[in-house]
């Protein structure tokens, strides 16, 4: 008989239970990193080398080392156990790790009156006739066997039908890590669809849950396909497609789950694809411009595209996250969020008829992003997405509007893509991806590069000098600025921080101050600290910035700066004297600026059937001195001589690093990634060298269960 209960520390292990409590209080610890310590106690002074611990966790996954020592880590945050001292968990290198602390492992009967919740001791006495005590034995246990029913009978109706509980939910495996997102799961619980990508294009899968085939409903297509979902008699999948061939055949589509030719419902462009319960309306978000404004409205329309109907009108400032349908069709749920972006967002949830009319709160304002809710079919809770603090990643809760008590589902180190929950509702369809970074450096003029090892959970980087680099990461899941040489040798935290260091650290052209983000003071601001890290100050007159950069004065800077009036990111310049000025025709989504700063690269915002057009102005009139038509990119950089700029290029399974001299003369590609994606690079200050975070991200998709549930 398995060993139920192990001690050691102020902690205690419960097998059976999958629980782990710190002086009598529960820890919450994910399904992976609970498998992970239970194995390393129930081994305790062994050393357990990395592929049996794969094999023992991971069991029937392809993983690799990297999910491991990200496991580890997050057990070592759990249990305090700080990485140098290994209190707990004790690195062997170049073999695995041993649990070293000692383990206590105690009679599983002491614990039994703890799991009582009423417990009757009968004292038996010697003599001839029954005591008084005996006696009442019968009426004891009738009253006890009632007084049981009438709490078990309490407890079930003062708690929703269907409850998700991070220490007992069960997981089981849709299919497999690929280049997957989306997803959907049908009423039924047996289908589940789901978007396929490679090679710039995209199509439409449909997985049967219970025997695991496959059917390929839409062959892939070029453009973009968002929002698929399966109506509930599950005749047809429903989904939004742009079309980069032929932009007038972009809008609503649906296709026969068992493929065939897609139908092209309506050319409107929305989102948030939501279908009725009888499988006969549709409702979407739109956006509009009023007065300069971007707004937004919920529509509802028959399936065949007509019939269309506003139902509600945001209210300014507002933005709505995501709408769910209720069981009966009688109203709409939808998540909204208040606050401009560069401020701490709150979060709230109502509903409204689908008919139209008043809305009605659900869930009261709360900090945080949450987002994508969907209704419990028993009307009694909300499954939504919550994007955790300092961390670029989502996890699912559920919301008991009755008592007003978020619960986590998931406490995990992935991140959750928007939920599907069956008709019964036992069991949430979701995709789910986990990221792995890491850092590569390598000369300029050579494609080949070299991985820095030492860091982890890495986002933006730059350069402290030609041969260290500053980088953003997570220490105790606080974002934090770090630095390190390209060696990895000499690794040291100069700023961290609960809810304060934002993921875009920048060094001045002068390498004499880092620049950062904060949300400190509520709004997104502009810090300045020494390149130790020490007498770190605000920036007046930065608020709602972006990303920012120090001139080589090391007093002027250039950030990007969100607009509430009219939606839009400008770029703005602060002088030496704190004196704000907008640069003139500088709408953008990506920049920089140049070494002697006196010009900018803006990608400016066009049509999606467009390419990119990244744009040399003047820093001063905003004049254009050349526009270069470019692919879809995200990162831009001027290289230190300011005679080109590189930028990123994203391939079917990869990325490419292309510079472009300013000349128009022909672009090279500097960096080619295969199977991994670049999230941001940057040239060494004399232009030698290029150093990259790359990600390699593992994604699948899975059935999260009440226990006991089909």
């Amino acid at each position: 008989m398995e060993t139920r209960f192990y001690e050691f520390g102020s902690f205690r292990l419960d097998v059976h239970r999958r629980q782990l409590e710190r002086d009598g209080q529960q820890v919450h610890v994910s399904p992976r990193a609970f498998d992970l310590l239970r194995v390393l106690v129930q081994n305790a002074g062994q050393t357990l080398s990395h592929d049996e611990l794969l094999d023992k966790v991971w069991e029937g996954t392809f993983v690799e080392q990297g999910n491991l020592k990200k496991a580890v880590s997050t057990l070592r945050q759990i249990l305090g156990d700080a990485a140098e001292s290994g209190e707990f968990i004790t690195t062997v290198p170049r073999r695995g790790y041993r649990f070293t602390a000692p383990v206590n492992v105690p009679d599983d009967a002491a614990f039994t009156v703890r799991e009582t919740r009423t417990e009757l001791v009968v004292e038996e006495k010697v003599e001839t006739r029954k005591s008084f005590a005996a006696k009442l034995m019968p009426m004891i246990l009738v009253a006890a066997v009632l007084f049981g029913a009438a709490f078990v009978g309490w407890q079930f109706f003062r708690r929703p039908a269907s409850t998700f509980s991070v220490q007992e939910v069960q997981y089981s495996r849709i299919l497999s890590s690929g280049n997957i997102s989306g997803g959907d799961l049908s009423a039924d619980g047996r289908l589940f669809s789901y978007l396929e990508g490679g090679d710039g294009k995209v199509s439409l899968v449909i997985r049967n849950t219970e025997t695991g085939s496959s059917i390929r409903v839409l062959e892939p297509v070029t453009g973009s396909i968002w929002d698929t979902k399966i109506s509930p008699d599950n005749n047809y999948i429903y989904y939004f497609r742009y079309d980069t061939a032929n932009t007038a055949s972009s809008g609503l589509y649906r296709i026969s789950t068992f493929g065939g030719t897609p139908q092209l419902i309506t050319q409107t462009r929305s989102a948030g694809l939501k279908i009725s319960p009888d499988s006969k309306r549709i409702a979407v978000m739109q956006a509009y411009v009023e007065n300069g404004k971007e707004r937004q409205v919920i529509n509802t329309l028959d399936v065949d595209g007509g019939n269309e109907r506003q139902i509600y009108i945001v209210p300014e400032g507002e933005w709505i996250r995501g709408i769910s349908w209720s069981t009966d069709g009688a109203k709409l749920l939808a998540i909204a969020r208040r606050g401009e972006s560069g401020t701490n967002p709150i979060s709230f949830a109502f509903d409204i008829p689908s008919v139209g009319g008043d809305r009605t709160i659900v869930m009261p304002e709360k900090p945080g992003l949450y987002s994508n809710g969907a209704l419990m079919p028993d009307g009694q809770s909300i499954i939504l997405q919550k994007r955790e603090q300092n961390a670029e990643s989502s996890q699912l809760w559920q919301y008991f509007p009755a008592t007003d008590v978020m619960s986590r589902v998931t406490n995990d180190e992935h991140s959750y893509a928007p939920p599907a929950i069956n008709s019964a509702g036992t069991a949430i369809g979701v995709t789910r991806s986990y990221a792995i970074t890491s850092i590569w450096v390598g000369p300029r003029d050579s494609s080949e590069q070299r991985q820095v090892s030492g860091m982890s959970d890495l986002y933006s980087i730059s350069w402290a000098s030609n041969v260290r680099l500053v980088v953003s990461t997570m220490i105790d899941k606080n974002e934090a600025v770090a630095a390190l040489d390209i060696d990895g040798t000499n690794k040291a935290v100069l700023l961290d921080g609960p809810n304060g260091i934002r993921p875009f650290p920048s060094v001045s052209d002068d390498l004499g101050y880092i620049t950062y983000l904060t949300n400190r003071t509520g709004v997104r601001t502009v810090w300045r600290a020494n390149m130790d890290g020490s007498n770190a100050q605000t920036i007046p007159n930065t608020e709602n910035a972006g990303d920012a950069k120090l001139l080589s004065d090391g007093q002027t800077l250039v950030f990007s700066k969100w607009f509430p009036e009219t939606r839009d990111w400008r770029l703005v310049r602060r002088a030496p004297d704190g004196a704000i000025h907008v640069i003139p025709n500088s709408t953008m989504l990506v920049w920089d600026v140049s070494p002697d700063g006196r010009k900018v690269l803006i990608l400016t915002p066009t049509d999606p059937s467009s390419p990119d057009i990244v744009a040399l102005r003047d820093i001063e009139s905003g004049t254009t001195l050349r526009t270069f038509p470019i692919a879809r990119t995200d990162c831009i950089r001027f290289a230190p001589d300011g005679r080109s700029f590189a930028y990123l290029k994203p391939l079917g399974l990869g990325d490419q690093i292309i510079e472009q001299p300013l000349d128009g003369s022909e672009a090279k590609v500097l960096v080619t990634t295969t199977g991994e994606r670049i999230r941001r690079f940057a040239y060494s200050p004399d232009g030698a060298n290029i150093a990259t975070v790359r990600k390699t991200e593992q994604t699948d998709a899975v059935l999260i269960r009440i226990p006991n549930s089909k």
